[in-house]
């Protein structure tokens, strides 16, 4: 009896060891399986628990250096917490927390390019060669139950988009989008500063469904004649004019995969 009792305690420290030491590359497939492929985690190194590697963004390959720790003991409470830091140094940390059904992220923060974040959003194809960098600090993300909280802010820094001439590029100029509230979805004002037009609207971000966006875009009446020509085709693409110079855009993205 006790052989068998020194057997099974032997065998349950092995598969604690095991466990400990899994390699980095097992959270690369959690994170490929919950977001549809869209998120990879290359040229890892350490454990699950403890380790270092590449965030990279799909279909574009935009990477970000990442590193985390996940406390073991939260698995008492059928909860996975940690903290991560990101960024050419990793040195921006934040924590977060992931169980039944349920997710918080707080204190994040990230910098990538335009295209890569607009691309794995599956965002209109007219955004496919956006120009900029998306900043995003998420001071709190939550999702209770049917209930998202919290409070983000994405700035689009030098934004650009392709006009349909060639040569020819639409500024944007500093786009800012700030979401915030706690409801069955999370809403928020979109605006610019800057640029060769003018953008008023509101974004949508639902605990279940698709993203949403609605905006008013109107040319400046600062830009040139041949600018604004191009504009206006390139509006026409994407909304509907409203007969008073200015474009009404709606989207509704795609759901997970």
């Amino acid at each position: 009896m006790r052989i068998a009792v020194a057997l099974g305690a032997s065998a349950a420290l092995l598969a604690i060891a095991l466990a400990i030491q899994a390699p980095a590359t097992l959270l690369d497939q959690r994170v490929a399986a919950m977001t549809g492929g869209r998120l990879r985690i290359t040229n890892t190194e350490g454990t699950v628990w403890n380790g270092a590697g590449e965030l990279v963004l799909l279909p574009s390959g935009a990477r970000w250096p990442l590193a985390w720790h996940i406390d073991a003991g939260s698995l008492v409470s059928g909860e996975l917490r940690g903290s991560m830091a990101g960024g050419q140094e990793a040195v921006r940390c934040g924590a977060f927390s992931l169980g039944h059904g349920d997710f918080a992220l707080r204190d994040i923060a990230a910098a990538l390019p335009a295209e890569a974040l607009l691309r794995a959003g599956d965002a209109p194809s007219a955004l496919a060669s956006a120009g900029g960098r998306i900043e995003l600090q998420v001071d709190e993300l939550a999702k209770l139950g049917d209930t998202l909280k919290g409070h983000l802010v994405a700035t689009w820094r030098s934004a650009s988009l392709p006009a349909l001439r060639p040569n020819i590029r639409v500024s944007l100029g500093d786009v800012r989008l700030e979401l915030a509230g706690e409801s069955r979805e999370l809403r928020g004002a979109l605006q610019n500063s800057g640029g060769d037009i003018d953008i008023v609207g509101s974004v949508a971000i639902p605990v279940v469904g698709p993203p949403r966006l609605d905006a008013m875009i109107k040319p400046r009446p600062t830009v040139d004649p041949e600018q604004a020509e191009a504009i206006a085709a390139a509006l026409n693409m994407v909304g509907v004019n409203d007969g008073q110079g200015a474009w009404r855009v709606s989207w509704t993205g795609t759901t997970s995969r």
